[in-house]
This record gives C-alpha cells, structure tokens and sequence, in this order.
C-alpha cells in the first residue's frame, strides 16, 4: 500500500504537475511587495507557476510524511549538499527584510521557501523511492509519460491548436468567464489564456511550462535521459518507443527555439558520446539512427515555421555590440558617454549648451524642434523637444527621455513622472555587449555585483526582482530600447540561488551537483552498462548535466525544477548502488 501511495506522489510530481495550467487572478496593488515584483498592473493573471507551486509544496509534505513512516533510509554523503542548501534556505527567509516574498514568492514565479524546501524533499523521496528494479520502471514510465504532455501542449502551441483548447481543458485553464478583464499584461506579451482562446500560431512555445526558456531545460533533461536507454534497448519494440518519445520531447526544445537548451543538448550528447563510446561502437546505427529522428523533426518544425527554427540556432548575435555606455546627472550637468566620445550637456536658466570632454564648446542647431549637433563627431546626437517638456535623446536607433528641473537632469519614471538618473553598479567591461545572449549579458552585468553583496544569507527567496536595479532606464533603454522594460529573473540558475538565497545555499547546491557530476563520471567512464542500473544511472546524469549547463542561461521555475531535482535524487540513488555492487 505504501509503495503504492509513493508512486502516486510521483505520478503527481511528474505528471500532472508539470501539464498544470489553470488561471489564478492575484491583486499586486501599487505599494506592496508583490507589486514590487511584478509592477505591471494591480492584478497578476499567473497561469503556469501559483497552482503549480501551491501543489508541489501538498506533496512535498505528503512525501515528508512518507520518509518519516519509512525505515532504513539510505545513508549517502549526498545529504550533506542538500542539507547545506535547506539550512541555506531557511536563514535567508529568517534574514530577509521581504519576509512575505520570501514565503510566498513573488509575481509570477512563487519559489517561496516552502517551494523551495519541497525541492530538497524531492530528492530526499526519490532517493529512497528505488529498492527493486520494477520501481526504475515505474519512475521511467511517469517521467515520460508526463513529457509526452508536456510535449503534447507544445506541439499543439506551435501549429495553432492548443492541447487546452479542448473544452474541459479550456474550462478547468480558465475557470470564470471575465477574469481575463482583470488582467493587466505589458504591451506585446502573449498569455497563455490567448493560445486557449484564439488559437495563434508562436514559434516559441511556452507549451504548459511558462516560458519557451523552460521548454528548453525541461526538453534537454528528457532528451540526454533517452539516450542510453535507446542506445541499450534490448528489443525493437523497446528502442522504438523510447525513439518515439525522444522525437516528441525533441519536437518541444527545438518548437521552444531556446539556444540554451539546444546549445546544452548538443554539449550533453558529446559527454554521452564519450561514456558510451565503447556501447556506440558496438552499435553504431544508434548514431545513424538518432540523426536521421534529429534531421526529420527540425526539418519539420523548420517547414511549419517557415525557416523560423533553424534560423535562431544559427543566429548567435555576433555583431549585437553597444556604442553607447552610460549617462550621468552631476548638478546642471549631464554626461553621455560611448565608446567613441564622451558628450556634455549644462542647463542654464534659460538655455542648453554642449561640450566635448574637454570643455570645447559644441554648436547646437535647431529645426523643428530637433536639435543635431554641427560637431561632426558627435553627428549621431539629437535631440527631440517633445511633450511636456521631455527632451528626448536620440542617438541611432535609441530614444531616452529627459527632464529638466531646476537646472537638473532627469528622465520619466515607472510611474511616468520624473525621477533622479542612476548609474547602477555593473561590469563596466561588458557594457559593449549588453545585447548578446537575448540581452542576457546586461543583466548579468548587473546582477553579478548583486552577489558579492548578497553575504551568507541573500535576501530571501523570490526577491531578485525587489533587489535588481530596475530604475536603471538607461541601461535598459540601450539594451531592450525599452526604459520600462521589467527584470524579473537574472537568467541564470547560479546567481539566482546565490542573490536570493546567500551565499550558503549556492554552496550546498554546488557542493551536490559537482559532487554528483563528479562521482558519475567517475563510475560511467568505465562502466559495462550491462544492468538496468548502470544505464539509468548515467541516463540521469546526463540529464543532470544538460539541465546544469543550460542554467547558465536559464533560471529555477516551479514548473521544471520539481522534474530536475527527482532526476537528480534518481541518479544519487542510482550511485549509491553501483559503489554498493548492488546491481
């Protein structure tokens, strides 16, 4: 009966959480913390990840109470990372000066401590879920029938016939008819209650996961964890159907057009090549086999996109570079600086003049309320006088508004009345390339001084979007050409644990991980792959490692990590019995 209840917590975990997707209305009013973290309204319209959090954090306590009723856990060194990263969890809740964000989480996101915490259960549970060979089974037909759904929601996305357009799917998505009206959603987002409800065609397909970012972690994980078991299926039948879910999950990453996790599938595939080279060799259709399914479903999905898909593996943003660097508001004076010059602009009573750097006064010319520059080193300047007073500074193809008070400098605000100019503290070395990796090089820039000051502790979970510096509307305007533009997540699984939850808990997940990472390479570089064991073992250690390398570019989400951790707690299971010769 227990075991039973154990593989109902699973088929929960990987199954129907991950398809979750049901609308929940949450007042953000201006002011409050949660309006801190998602400032786009006064009412959340969060789809993918409250329910989905609200039902993880149920059966984390499920399987908690399971580990306290199950005798003779494993006793591994593994605990120690996972222990370091809840203990790491829980002083950063304790700690933070946002304490409701840190137990609810915020806007769109909800990893609060309880999601969180449930993470570190997970792999607790699953741990010491495997002690015959038929529980693998089990969890290998849950996890992959789970990604079929996932899978499933996104293909139906990509060709304009979403899975949930189905209507007690449709209902249980959008349970009230009008809640939608309460919704307030930034200019140009596309919603999932859209996909359901018109049925358009997006070439980066959120699928039932949030964020075409998450097809791309979510795909990579499925994908390296079918390898080995295609590579060693001992019957046609077997191999076929695992060649079936591989082409399905791979269907998801490539639809999500996500570079980090195609870029981390393909890295993941030489490790796999390396493991297994000598079960390759004695096989060497598998490498005729997978691509031939890999060149069938690109082409397809290229086909279906009109080239959209093979487009974005191949654009790699090389010529995206940044003139412009930074601006600053000293008294009267305003300094714009590039890579080619640095201009100076001084308010008067009455007037505006310009100056080089070295004090060289510049001509101003004025045309229709346009002024240009008669410097012909600074010929890309202008400046536009505009409504109310805004003079808007226009150099290329970016525009950023000025305001003149008493003299001083200042720009328009969230709440589009005027604010001081700020210079955050960043990388200064990177400000060429703040537009690479999606823009990801400039939120980088300026989340990696966030670190350093996040100490022991951080400040708490879910608060990055609190602690980011989003009056930075300079910065955002040169990146995004958006000044308004909201930071949410810094795209990176390690700074987000580090800024969120301190320091102590960036060093347990990575004392688990690369211990993990580490042990596996160490047991599969020689291993036979002759027991079921070995060849899930290293299956989820590339799992494992596909899902690490596209955090660097992707961040934690309720909606995959749940998936990653049972992974993880799998393949530790996995090497505790190989180092046991318990196979």
């Amino acid at each position: 009966m227990k075991k039973k209840i154990e593989i109902a917590l699973l088929g929960l975990l990987l199954t129907f959480l991950p398809f979750l997707v049901r609308l929940k209305i949450l007042p953000t009013k201006p002011g409050t913390l949660m309006y801190l973290t998602h400032p786009l309204g006064e009412a959340i319209g969060d789809m993918f990840h409250y329910e989905k959090s609200r039902v993880l954090v149920f059966l984390g306590i499920s399987m908690i109470l399971i580990l306290i009723l199950k005798r003779n856990l494993k006793k591994t060194y593994y605990y120690a990372g996972l222990i370091i990263y809840g203990i790491g969890v829980l002083l950063s809740t304790f700690f933070s000066p946002f304490l409701p964000i840190a137990l609810s989480g915020g806007g769109n996101r909800y990893e609060g401590v309880f999601v969180l915490l449930s993470y570190v259960v997970v792999s607790f549970f699953v741990i010491n879920f495997v002690r015959e060979r038929k529980d693998l089974k089990h969890f290998i037909y849950i996890l992959l029938l789970g990604s079929f759904f996932v899978s499933l929601a996104g293909i139906t996305e990509f060709m304009g016939m979403s899975i949930y357009k189905i209507p007690f799917l449709a209902k249980f998505a959008i349970p009230q008819e009008g809640l939608l009206d309460k919704v307030t959603y930034p200019e140009g987002y596309i919603s999932m209650a859209q996909v359901i409800k018109f049925s358009p065609k997006f070439h980066n397909v959120k699928a039932s996961l949030g964020n075409s970012n998450y097809s791309g972690s979510y795909g990579v994980m499925i994908c390296m964890f079918l390898f080995p078991l295609i590579l060693k299926s001992k019957d046609k039948f077997t191999r076929y159907i695992f060649m079936f879910f591989y082409a399905v999950n791979l269907a998801l990453l490539l639809a999500g057009r996500s570079r980090a996790g195609i870029y981390a599938t393909i890295a993941s595939f030489i490790i796999f090549t390396v493991l297994c080279r000598k079960e390759i060799w004695k096989r060497k259709i598998f490498l005729l086999e997978i691509p031939l399914i890999t060149g069938a479903v690109l082409l397809a999905l290229n086909i279906l996109s009109s080239g959209a898909v093979g487009d974005n593996i191949e654009n790699l943003e090389v010529n995206k570079k940044v003139n412009l660097r930074e601006i600053r508001s000293i008294e009267n004076t305003l300094e714009v600086s590039s890579y080619d010059n640095k201009l100076v602009l001084k308010s008067g009573k009455e007037e505006l003049s310009f100056y080089r750097e070295d004090g060289t006064l510049i001509p101003g010319n004025i045309e229709e309320n346009i002024i240009t520059l008669g410097d012909p080193e600074f010929q890309k300047y202008s400046f536009e006088n505009k409504e109310n007073g805004v003079l808007e500074l226009q150099y290329d193809e970016i525009e950023f508004p000025l305001v003149i008070q008493n003299q001083k400098f200042k720009t328009i605000g969230w709440s589009r009345k005027p604010e001081e100019i700020v210079s955050p503290e960043r990388i200064e070395n990177w400000d060429r390339y703040q537009k690479k990796a999606s823009k990801r090089v400039y939120i980088w820039s300026r989340s990696l001084p966030l670190l350093k000051k996040s100490g022991f502790f951080g400040f708490g979970p879910d608060t990055y979007p609190i602690i980011f510096p989003q009056n930075d509307y300079f910065g955002k305007t040169i990146s995004w050409n958006n000044p308004y533009m909201f930071v949410s997540k810094p795209h990176n699984l390690y700074l987000q644990i580090g800024i969120n939850t301190g320091w102590i808990s960036l060093f347990g997940f990575l004392l688990l991980v690369i211990c993990y990472c580490l042990d596996s390479l160490r047991i599969y570089f020689s291993s036979s792959y002759e027991d079921i064991y070995e060849i899930v073992g290293v299956a989820c250690s590339l799992a494992v490692m596909g899902y690490l390398m596209a955090g660097m570019f992707n961040d934690s989400a309720v909606s995959v990590a749940p998936t990653f951790w049972a992974i993880l707690g799998l393949g530790i299971s996995m090497n505790i019995k190989i180092r046991k010769g318990i196979i």
